[in-house]
C-alpha cells in the first residue's frame, strides 16, 4: 500500500522515469514545487499532453526519504495507532487519519448520567456490560467528569446539553443556566467525531454556548446543520443588558479580522443568528462569551 496518493504517483514516476502530468493533482503540484524550481523534475510537452520526468533521480531520492521514512510502499501497520502509522508513513503524525478515540471534558448537574449498553470487543469476542456515569456526582466530587469516545465507548444522554466554548464559563454554566443537565467543553470548534455523537443523542436538547463572534455563530451553524432544531442558540433574556455588555465590552477586532467568515455566516444566518448579528452590527463589535460573567 501506498502512504498516500503522492506516493503512489512517485512511485510510478520512479518506475516509468515518465508521469502523465495530469496525474498530478494541485495539491501534489504544490508538494513538488520545490522540486519543479530546482530543476530536479521537468514538466515537457509530449504529443498533445505534457509529461513530468526526473533531471536528477538521486535528488529525488533524497526527497522522498525525508518525506516518507518508511519508502513509497509500505506494509499496513494495523496494530499501530492512527497517528503513529501517519508518522512511520509520512514523518508527520497529524496527516493521517483523526484519532482512535477522543476525550470529552463534561461537567452534569442533578442526576445527569452518561451510559451505554454491552458492546462486543475485539477477539477473543467478550461482552462487555453496559456501563453507567454519574456525571453530576463526579462533578460534584472532583469538578468535571470526563469519558473516553471511541467506537468502543459510544455514548447516550438524555437532558439538555450544552456545548460551551469559553473554559470559564463551562465551570460557570450551571449559575447561568440552573436548569441545566449537563454541559460539554468544546476548546474550540467540535471534531467531526463529536458532531457525529450528538446526532445518535436523539433524547437530547443541544445548546451552544460560543463567542458571539464569526467564529461562533460559524460554529452555531455548523451544528445546526448537523443535528437540525435540536440546536439552539444561546443569547441572553435580557437583550438589553445582553446589548449592553456588546457595546462595553466588545471588540471591534474581533469582526474585522474574520470579515470573510462574517459574510459566509450572513448568508446562512438563521432568525437567532440575525438576532445576534443586529445588535453587533449596531455597535460594529462581537463579543467573548465571557463577558457573560461579568
Amino acid at each position: 500500500m501506498q502512504p498516500d496518493a503522492l506516493a503512489g504517483r512517485l512511485l510510478e514516476l520512479l518506475r516509468e522515469g515518465t508521469l502523465a502530468a495530469s496525474k498530478l493533482s494541485e495539491r501534489a503540484r504544490v508538494t513538488l514545487g520545490p522540486l519543479f524550481r530546482t530543476g530536479v523534475l521537468r514538466e515537457e510537452r509530449a504529443g498533445r499532453g505534457r509529461r513530468v520526468t526526473i533531471a536528477d533521480e538521486s535528488a529525488l531520492r533524497t526527497w522522498i526519504a525525508a518525506r516518507y521514512p518508511s519508502g513509497l510502499s509500505v506494509d499496513a501497520d494495523d496494530d499501530l495507532p492512527p497517528r503513529a502509522t501517519s508518522l512511520s508513513h509520512v514523518g508527520h503524525s497529524k496527516r493521517g487519519r483523526q484519532l482512535e478515540a477522543e476525550p470529552l471534558l463534561l461537567r452534569g448537574f442533578g442526576d445527569a448520567v452518561l451510559t451505554h449498553g454491552p458492546t462486543v470487543t475485539a477477539e477473543p469476542c467478550v461482552m462487555r456490560p453496559g456501563v453507567t456515569l454519574h456525571l453530576a456526582d463526579t462533578t460534584r466530587a472532583s469538578g468535571v467528569a470526563s469519558a473516553l469516545l471511541s467506537e468502543e465507548y459510544t455514548w447516550h444522554f438524555s437532558g439538555t446539553f450544552a456545548i460551551v466554548e469559553n473554559f470559564e464559563v463551562f465551570l460557570h454554566v450551571d449559575e447561568l443556566l440552573p436548569a441545566l443537565d449537563a454541559a460539554l467543553y468544546a476548546a474550540g470548534r467540535l471534531s467531526t467525531r463529536v458532531i457525529d455523537w450528538l446526532t445518535t443523542l436523539d433524547d437530547a436538547q443541544i445548546l451552544h454556548m460560543g463567542d458571539y463572534d464569526p467564529v461562533g455563530l460559524d460554529e452555531y451553524l455548523r451544528l445546526r446543520q448537523a443535528l437540525g432544531p435540536r440546536v439552539t442558540l444561546h443569547i441572553p433574556t435580557d437583550l438589553d443588558d445582553f446589548e449592553d455588555r456588546v457595546r462595553r465590552y466588545g471588540r471591534p477586532d474581533l469582526l474585522q479580522t474574520s470579515a470573510d467568515l462574517l459574510a459566509t455566516v450572513r448568508r446562512r444566518a438563521d432568525p437567532a443568528v440575525n438576532q445576534v448579528l443586529e445588535i453587533l452590527d449596531r455597535h460594529g463589535k462581537a463579543l467573548e462569551q465571557g463577558a457573560l460573567l461579568i
